[in-house]
């Protein structure tokens, strides 16, 4: 939903630091100005008539400007007070404008945000792991905004949070807007309200789509002491040395729940292993467990093949076994405990098997 305008009030001039003072010169030429924008290391160039600097300007921020920008621009308190009067700035918070119009725009309302609170201000939490690609991005809700500082300050529709853990290693430019690290946005996550097994699909999304490595949240938690999401973090982190716990189905998600409820050990899942995938697998047990979809029961082929998998895995030593979504369902206990039974008998197979190999023989004394 679109933020509403803040009531119009009386433009100060600005003075050093943005505060009130005497207003720059409003002029109308070829000159060029710099100024900078969000995203941007470089200022921008604009020149022209005072509607086509503003216009420059918001084209560069989804249509968001800010005083600072309108002032460095050779826009005037008097120019800025009569396009406010006649609606082609529209006011968002106490120093910002949407231009023109106030329609929805992807990113506005952070653009907007991060333009009201200043240049160390930083996407964060559920709003920084949505623009990074960790999870899905928030259809509604406030914005969510890290400062580096402790400055007590408010702003209708903005969640900010303060922190001494951001330096530039933490910030990353995306869309054209300043947002926490992925790794750095996901100890703001696991400090949230997300559940665990968000945390390790957030976790599992970003190692799958290449958005973070393992050893770049272990350098984090290795100075992020005393942050309330570190333990958390650590958890998902530790439970993830050996692959992905990313499922692809809702049936598959069911299942790994099943599997964790009864507290078995942790599967490998969608691994890879005598050149096929699997759903789970038990690497040390040599076990696997498919969990087939409705579309496994609908054409000859996709049977076929499936059975001639299952052939090719036991021939390299992997016992399969498989369930569906209505097994699953209805029979959740059954299900879990044959899992169990055939984990216990690989496990007594494997003693078996070490227990009768030959002694190794010892190389002879001296050599």
């Amino acid at each position: 939903m679109a933020r509403q305008p803040e009531p119009d009030r009386p433009f100060p001039a600005p003075g050093p630091g943005g505060g009130r003072g005497t207003s720059r010169p409003d002029s109308d030429d070829d000159v060029p100005r710099y100024v900078q924008v969000l995203g941007a290391r470089n200022a921008i160039a604009v020149k022209g008539s005072r509607d086509e600097r503003i216009s420059r300007i918001a084209e560069a921020q989804r249509g968001r400007v800010s005083t600072a920008q309108l002032y460095a621009a050779g826009i005037s308190s008097g120019a800025i007070s009569r396009r406010l009067a006649s609606s082609r700035l529209i006011r968002l918070h106490r120093c910002v404008f949407a231009v023109g119009h106030t329609a929805t725009t992807p990113l506005g309302e952070e653009t907007a945000a991060l333009l009201a609170l200043g240049s160390t201000a930083v996407l964060s939490d559920v709003t920084g792991a949505g623009v990074v690609g960790l999870i899905e991005p928030a259809a509604n809700g406030p914005v969510h905004v890290a400062l580096p500082h402790k400055r007590r300050i408010a702003l209708t529709g903005v969640v900010i949070h303060r922190t001494a853990l951001l330096g530039p290693r933490d910030v990353r430019i995306r869309r054209g807007l300043p947002v926490m690290s992925p790794a750095r946005a996901l100890l703001d996550l696991a400090a949230g309200s997300v559940t665990d097994r968000q945390l390790e699909l957030a976790f599992d999304k970003g190692i799958v789509e290449r958005l973070l490595r393992a050893s770049e949240v272990a350098e984090l938690l290795s100075r992020a002491w005393g942050h309330h999401g570190r333990g958390r973090l650590a958890a998902v982190l530790g439970r993830q040395t050996s692959g992905t716990t990313m499922t692809r189905s809702e049936a598959e998600e069911r299942m790994l729940a099943l599997l964790r409820a009864a507290r078995l050990p942790d599967p490998l899942v969608n691994a890879k292993v005598a050149g096929c995938e699997v759903d789970f697998l038990w690497p040390q047990h040599r076990f696997a467990l498919e969990v087939d979809g409705f579309r496994y029961h609908t054409t000859q082929g996709a049977f076929e093949r499936e059975r001639r998998k299952d052939a090719h895995l036991r021939r390299a030593r992997i016992e399969v076994a498989r369930t569906t979504w209505r097994v699953i369902e209805r029979e959740p206990y059954a299900l879990v405990a044959d899992v169990a039974r055939e984990l216990s008998r690989a496990e007594s197979l494997a003693r078996r098997e070490s227990s009768a190999a030959p002694p190794r023989l010892q190389a002879p004394e001296g050599r």
